[in-house]
């Protein structure tokens, strides 16, 4: 089977994650043209129709953009086709699912299908859950007192009350690091290359201990023109310029032409600059940032 259902992680709208998932049908790179396509609907949408988009793999998920022109609507007409009358996928090269976990939806199109060929579709490629029954055995358990059993009882109570106390001390007491410092800088340049202009603002989080606990980044990329923007779009620029790591975000507005991104690391060995507070400062500024100073969270 071609299809998997997969979460979504919706950065268009806004940062963070959302809690939906879809049904993909085929991730598959079109043989004539060299493009990677993905298919894909909601699993509770009631409506008879398909969204579809070029794609890229980023580590564990997929990415879903719009298509450059109408001629790629046939693309995903022949690929449905083929599908549901059995017919070999010539020309069509799949992308196996195994090992990818969500999808990033940016932007789609869409594609009316005639009555039940989306639920043609889904039977064709998304492949059935598992349902195994398991049959618990029923065991009675016969408890008999015998002399010290009160006392081994309490006993029991003492130790899983201490357990507990020492698991919530460590967890709540020595891993969550209250912030007292931060520092937020902030620096404004063109970027000749994308024709943009870019609004970097960073956050810096210091402990007690005025040693750096960890920071975040933001970006926004404000372009000169439409064109500027949707060449940002469709030529794939954009990749390049989504962050990679797990406390990472990002949202675009087609209306108002920015791409902004947003990126949370925690301080670990791989971290190269200065960590405690008034070196950290110092440094920042001589990069050329403005910072402004603030005490608490």
């Amino acid at each position: 089977m071609n299809g998997k259902v997969l979460k979504v992680v919706e950065y268009n709208l806004t940062f963070g994650e959302t809690t939906r998932q879809i049904n993909v049908y085929g991730l598959f790179r079109y043989k004539k043209n060299n493009n990677l396509y993905i298919v894909y609907s909601d699993t509770n949408t009631k409506y008879n129709y398909v969204s579809y988009g070029s794609s890229h793999i980023k580590n564990q998920s997929v990415l879903s953009m719009k298509v450059n022109n109408k001629e790629e609507e046939e693309i995903i007409k022949e690929y449905i086709f083929k599908v549901t009358s059995h017919e070999e996928l010539t020309n069509f090269e799949m992308i196996s699912l195994e090992n990818i976990e969500g999808i990033e939806l940016i932007s789609s199109d869409k594609l009316e299908l005639k009555e039940g060929l989306l639920q043609t579709l889904a039977d064709l490629t998304i492949p059935k859950k598992k349902e195994e029954e398991k049959t618990i055995p029923t065991t009675k358990v016969e408890i008999k007192s015998k002399k010290g059993g009160k006392k081994k009882v309490f006993f029991v109570l003492i130790v899983l009350l201490l357990v507990l106390g020492l698991y919530f001390y460590f967890n709540f007491s020595f891993k969550t690091s209250k912030v007292v410092k931060t520092f937020t800088c902030t620096k404004t340049y063109q970027n000749d290359n994308l024709k943009a202009k870019v609004e970097e603002e960073n956050t810096y989080h210091f402990g007690s201990n005025e040693r750096l606990e960890f920071y975040e980044e933001k970006k926004l990329y404000q372009f000169l023109t439409a064109e500027n923007y949707q060449d940002f779009i469709n030529k794939g620029l954009i990749y390049k310029y989504i962050p990679d790591d797990a406390d990472s975000s990002f949202k675009q507005s087609e209306t108002h032409h920015t791409f902004e991104t947003y990126t949370k690391k925690e301080i670990d060995v791989s971290y190269n600059k200065k960590t405690s507070y008034e070196e950290a400062l110092q440094e920042i500024k001589e990069e050329g940032y403005t910072c402004e100073e603030k005490v608490g969270e």
